[in-house]
């Protein structure tokens, strides 16, 4: 088996759901409803499992995403983004650290996130694909160490010297896409509005489809 060559991020801006375990009831039909709805990356979140359930999880998921060109992105475990050829893994601040994880896998994405300032500006120095910044709105969900929400001015102040696309996470609905695309966002990514109504399905490709949309109306300005 081979990593497929999918380490470039999707078309900008893009929509990057976050399936949690803690949220979601079945993560495999979840993964697979994102996939049907036309989500080209998502990530599994799952605290709670082992990492030999993740790695099943993966393999199982793994060749529909190929299929799909969808990339899929694992939570904290390099080993097991390494062991499993997933597309790419996601870093916390506590998490392995970033320049041993590109040695390890040269070619997938890497991911990680920020919640300040400081963060940021090493983050930004790093062989990183995207940082991800929040919560950007108070939000319910545990993403850091700090409740503190870092609001659009963040956003739009660290996007100007961001060297790689910038992923906006926390507390963000719907409504609050268009203000942070144009504050210089290349990624929303989602948990707990994922899962809202019940509908993974139709919530990812409202979304979607909604971010598409912002993307036209800046074409014909």
């Amino acid at each position: 088996m081979s990593r497929k060559d999918t380490k470039k991020l999707p078309q900008t801006p893009f929509l990057y759901p976050i399936l949690d375990s803690a949220f979601s009831k079945d993560l495999h039909e979840d993964a697979r409803a994102l996939l049907e709805a036309g989500i080209e990356i998502f990530q599994i979140r799952a605290k709670d499992w082992s990492k030999r359930k993740i790695f099943d999880a993966v393999i199982e998921l793994l060749p529909e995403c190929n299929r799909k060109n969808a990339r899929m992105i694992i939570n904290d475990y390099v080993d097991v983004t390494l062991l499993s050829y997933a597309h790419g893994v996601h870093l916390g601040q506590d998490d392995f650290a970033v320049g041993d994880a590109r040695l390890l896998l040269p070619q997938a994405i890497i991911g990680i996130s920020s919640h300040n300032d400081f963060q940021f500006s090493v983050a930004n120095s790093q062989p990183v694909d995207y940082i991800a910044i929040g919560p950007i709105y108070p939000t319910r969900t545990k993403i850091g160490s700090t409740d503190l929400a870092l609001g659009v001015e963040f956003v739009r102040n660290v996007c100007k010297s961001a060297r790689v696309p910038v992923v906006c996470i926390g507390g963000i609905g719907i409504q609050h896409f268009d203000a942070l695309i144009k504050a210089g966002a290349k990624g929303i990514a989602l948990i707990s509005s994922l899962y809202k109504d019940g509908d993974v399905y139709r919530t990812a490709r409202q979304m979607r489809e909604h971010l598409g949309s912002l993307q036209k109306s800046d074409e014909k300005i």
